[in-house]
């Protein structure tokens, strides 16, 4: 009897251990995929991020040109196309509402502004929109018309947070010509709701201004550094590349990868750094649209491709997402016919899956969460 209970007490000490041991290890990220299904309509699928990369879950119907975010345990999906917001949980994996933002809003981009409330920019907007995911009440927020280009609207890219300031691109296309003026990114203290002024020794507020041309994709922040990088492409031929900004100093340090150096095709594309002087990025060619991946090296004053790792055709690359954890590089592929998620190992580009991840249509956009 003293042994069945010393060995009933040894098993429940183990069994104790291994619940412990299994309560403090990290839940595995996943990755979710948004796709465009038809001209206006989308989907957003589940994956594994580690190896076997199964699909899990249901698919989730949604707006199309879809860009995501993480919020609260959920994402946030903007549909350019829709006009609308969409509240995805993740635990349970289910829509929990769609917000319509109206006819013609165009959104670009949305960043959460604390539980309940998030910031949206908008195509052809010149204010932010502040929606409060409880009550569905929306209100245009902070004026940005003043930091437009002569035909008065600021052209709304995506947004950055950091250190209690949001970071907006303001593309400036000119309406009438079609052509980009000086772009810049608008600063916000999130506090108070005011402009920033980057630059106090010229009349007026002052934006950040950008070195390249228009500014597009997400941009991505080194914390620890004060750094965001910005993708200044604008179109084929120009003088764009990615670029490097001092979010403590509010001021741009210049580009780092140029078009014009002859090396990086017609037009950058998505990018991801791993560390501040080395990462992934995707340009196409002028012969046809398409997405060519190499891994880049930041060099003094200039920079380092290597081999081409993989090319997609008759598409763009919106976005490259990166697994720290286990090192990996996941980069969408629109090809028709291979339209998924390709994997490879950041630490020297060695492709990982035979075949994409199939999604049920082009990939618009994809984020990692646990």
């Amino acid at each position: 009897m003293v042994r069945l209970i010393v060995s009933l007490l040894c098993l429940c000490l183990a069994s104790g251990a291994v619940s412990a041991r299994s309560s403090n290890t990290p839940p595995r990220p996943k990755l979710a995929v948004a796709s465009n299904v038809t001209a206006g309509d989308g989907v957003l699928q589940l994956f594994q991020a580690y190896r076997p990369w199964n699909p899990l879950k249901e698919t989730v119907a949604v707006g199309g040109e879809t860009l995501m975010r993480r919020g609260r345990g959920c994402l946030l999906l903007v549909s350019r196309t829709a006009g609308t917001l969409s509240v995805v949980d993740t635990n349970p994996w289910k829509l929990r509402r769609t917000f319509d933002l109206g006819p013609g809003s165009e959104p670009v981009d949305v960043v959460p502004v604390d539980e309940t409330r998030v910031l949206i920019s908008r195509a052809g907007a010149t204010h932010l929109l502040l929606l409060n995911l409880r009550t569905g009440g929306s209100r245009e927020v902070v004026d940005l018309s003043d930091l437009a280009d002569a035909d008065g609207v600021p052209d709304l890219g995506t947004m950055a947070r950091f250190g209690g300031r949001l970071f907006i691109q303001l593309r400036r296309i000119d309406q009438e010509s079609g052509n980009p003026t000086t772009p810049c990114l608008a600063v916000v203290d999130l506090r108070t709701g005011a402009l920033v002024d980057a630059d106090p020794s010229t009349p007026g507020t002052q934006g950040i201004k950008l070195k390249g041309t228009a500014p597009r994709f997400k941009m991505q922040i080194f914390p620890n550094l004060g750094l965001l990088y910005v993708s200044s492409t604008g179109g084929f031929f120009d003088a764009g590349g990615l670029e490097v900004v001092n979010l403590r100093t509010l001021r741009s340090l210049g580009l780092v990868v140029r078009e014009d150096s002859g090396n990086v095709g017609a037009d950058l594309g998505a990018f991801k750094m791993i560390t501040p002087r080395r990462g992934y990025l995707t340009y196409s060619t002028d012969l046809l649209l398409s997405s060519h991946l190499h891994e880049v090296r930041l060099v003094n004053d200039g920079f380092e491709l290597g081999p081409q790792l993989h090319v997609s055709l008759d598409y763009f690359v919106p976005e490259i997402a990166y697994e720290r954890g286990k090192d990996l590089i996941y980069v969408p592929d629109g090809t028709f016919g291979q339209m998924g998620v390709n994997v490879f190992r950041g630490e020297d580009g060695t492709r990982l899956t035979e075949s994409p991840l199939p999604t049920d249509g082009m990939p618009t956009d994809l984020i990692l969460f646990r």
